[in-house]
């Protein structure tokens, strides 16, 4: 149920359809994924915030697919949470100072102990219109927000949701070729047992040649069927394949958001600090070239050994 703090209403007149498009991807209370974490950590690090949620709006909660800074939560009450503001509008949601806005006096995140003290989101859009969620960042500090920034917060959501739709895509291959897989094991049984019969009508078949040549007419059509489900099996690999460069293409566009954002950033990966990614800032503070990319950062910077880290 619903505690509606905000002092208006939260509902959009579509959120019936809305919370169908949102169920069709299949995401909530899922794990947390290395991708969608990636993007979370990604905005806390470019605004440089403590707090940066990737939050999914159900009927009467507000699912944290991704949390950076908020320890162990994996939800909140859709009545409490500033993403069920976010969903209202396609544009970016900003409180410079949560308490100035009269919105927020009643909420608890606000003017209870947690101290909320600065919320941006951009909503999560998909490809029919519908908003299902938001990418926020969050501080306990009033501060500013300009419209840069605000474009930087509505590129990273739009590449959050591009995972989600990959993320379904994938989903539906997937299911796809289990169908196909489980199809074609029964198929492939029916026929090892059709062979099994047909071995023992050879045996007498001097007494019973119709009786097999009626079998060998049903093993052919179950050939043929199983032809048939090879060559949908081979229809379902060729569309994970295309699936599959999609998510290479959306993870150009990440790296190109990377790349192209006004602060230094650079992604690093694994126990050893590998150097997957960096931007032309970060390398002329660094004062290196990309060809350290790729490198274990004790060797990209060898001149931090010895150094506390």
């Amino acid at each position: 149920m619903i505690e509606n703090t905000f002092g208006k209403n939260i509902v959009p007149d579509n959120d019936a359809e809305r919370l169908i498009a949102l169920k069709r991807y299949r995401i909530m209370d899922t794990p947390s994924e290395e991708s969608f974490d990636n993007i979370a950590k990604l905005a806390s690090e470019i605004f440089n915030v403590p707090i940066s949620l990737l939050s999914l709006v159900d009927a009467d909660r507000v699912f944290f697919k991704s949390n950076v800074g908020m320890g162990k939560a994996k939800e909140a009450n859709r009545g409490h949470s500033l993403c069920a503001l976010a969903i209202l509008d396609e544009r970016v949601t900003v409180f410079e100072d949560a308490l100035k806005e009269p919105c927020l006096i009643a909420n608890p995140n606000v003017a209870g102990d947690f101290g909320l003290g600065f919320y941006a989101g951009a909503p999560l859009i998909t490809h029919d219109g519908f908003m299902i969620g938001t990418l926020c960042v969050i501080d306990k500090q009033p501060r500013l927000f300009s419209k840069q920034d605000e474009k930087i917060l509505a590129g990273l959501a739009r590449a959050a949701m591009d995972q989600v739709e990959l993320r379904l895509s994938a989903l539906t291959e997937i299911n796809k070729q289990q169908v196909a897989n489980d199809d074609l094991t029964q198929q492939r049984e029916e026929t090892e047992a059709i062979n099994d019969e047909l071995t023992t009508i050879n045996e007498d078949l001097r007494q019973s040649q119709a009786t097999v040549n009626s079998i060998m007419d049903e093993a052919a059509a179950i050939n043929e069927e199983l032809n048939a489900a090879n060559k949908e099996l081979h229809s379902s690999q060729e569309h994970l394949v295309k699936a599959n460069e999609s998510l290479m293409e959306s993870e150009s566009r990440f790296r190109n958001l990377i790349t192209q954002a006004p602060v230094a950033i650079a992604t690093l990966g694994g126990r050893k600090l590998i150097v997957s990614s960096a931007n032309q800032m970060i390398l002329d503070i660094w004062g290196k070239s990309a060809a350290i990319i790729g490198q274990p950062l004790h060797v990209a910077l060898p001149e931090l050994e010895g150094q506390p880290f």
